[in-house]
């Protein structure tokens, strides 16, 4: 499309005009602060935030990995909608090139994707699609997993990484995912729609217990920090942010 078309190019003229006269804003992470930065918004009326899941929605697993039918595998998970932008065809191929026998990926969670993505594996015993999962259901598959990817091509942010932290697993996922600045030296960010990249970073964690071990402890002291009050704090910068402004751009 080129910008006339669909309406784009007076979408994006009344972003520019309303960045422009906006006192403050707060980006989900530094990617989302540097899309504003692109679209026109000053820099220094940008507070960066991030996105927290409050403890209560994650109670206690009903479930432990023996009784999910796992003892003795290294599980792969995946948490979420099954959807184009979720990248998981990248996933399905990359667990294919470098998983063992003992190795599992577990897809939990449903959408239009489905049969898409079952036919893709191609009965593999070692892909689970264990169906739409919440609550102390899905939680169960958090505490049994060895290692969590998010293989997104687009994700404003994707509170399934905050989650998998909290049950001190290590991350994969891609530069396309807003919540990056949660990934540090608890796991690895490869580019989005990149197969051999993703499977070259699954190969290094599937192989490696010691490393997985060390950068799930990480994941747990990183997510200590991301608390419904520290988020609040980002809100309250930016409305002092915005109050202290004398008035609106011109």
């Amino acid at each position: 499309d080129t910008p006339f078309a669909s309406g784009n190019f007076v979408s994006n003229a009344y972003r520019r005009c309303l960045y422009r006269r906006t006192d403050a804003f707060i980006a989900y992470g530094q990617s989302a602060k540097a899309y504003l930065v692109r679209r026109g918004a000053p820099s220094d009326r940008i507070t960066v935030g991030f996105q927290v899941v409050p403890p209560e929605q994650l109670p206690s697993p009903a479930s432990d990995k023996i009784t999910l039918g796992l003892a003795g595998k290294t599980v792969v998970l995946y948490v979420g909608y099954f959807v184009a932008r979720k990248g998981l065809p990248y996933l399905i191929q990359a667990f294919q090139a470098v998983a063992g026998e003992k190795d599992v990926l577990a897809l939990v969670g449903g959408g239009p994707e489905e049969p898409r993505l079952r036919a893709l594996s191609h009965g593999d015993p070692r892909i689970m699609f264990p169906g739409y999962c919440e609550g102390s259901e899905k939680t169960s598959w958090y505490a049994a997993a060895d290692l969590f990817v998010l293989p997104t091509l687009h994700d404003p942010w994707g509170l399934v990484v905050n989650e998998a932290m909290t049950f001190g697993l290590p991350i994969v996922t891609t530069d396309a995912a807003g919540c990056t600045d949660l990934v540090q030296d608890n796991g690895l960010v490869v580019p989005a729609g990149d197969t051999d990249a993703l499977a070259t970073a699954m190969r290094q964690l599937l192989s490696d217990e010691s490393l997985r071990h060390k950068m799930g402890q990480r994941s747990l002291q990183i997510i200590s920090a991301y608390t419904v009050e520290a988020a609040c704090d980002a809100f309250l910068e930016v409305i002092e942010h915005a109050l202290e402004r004398p008035g609106l751009p011109p």
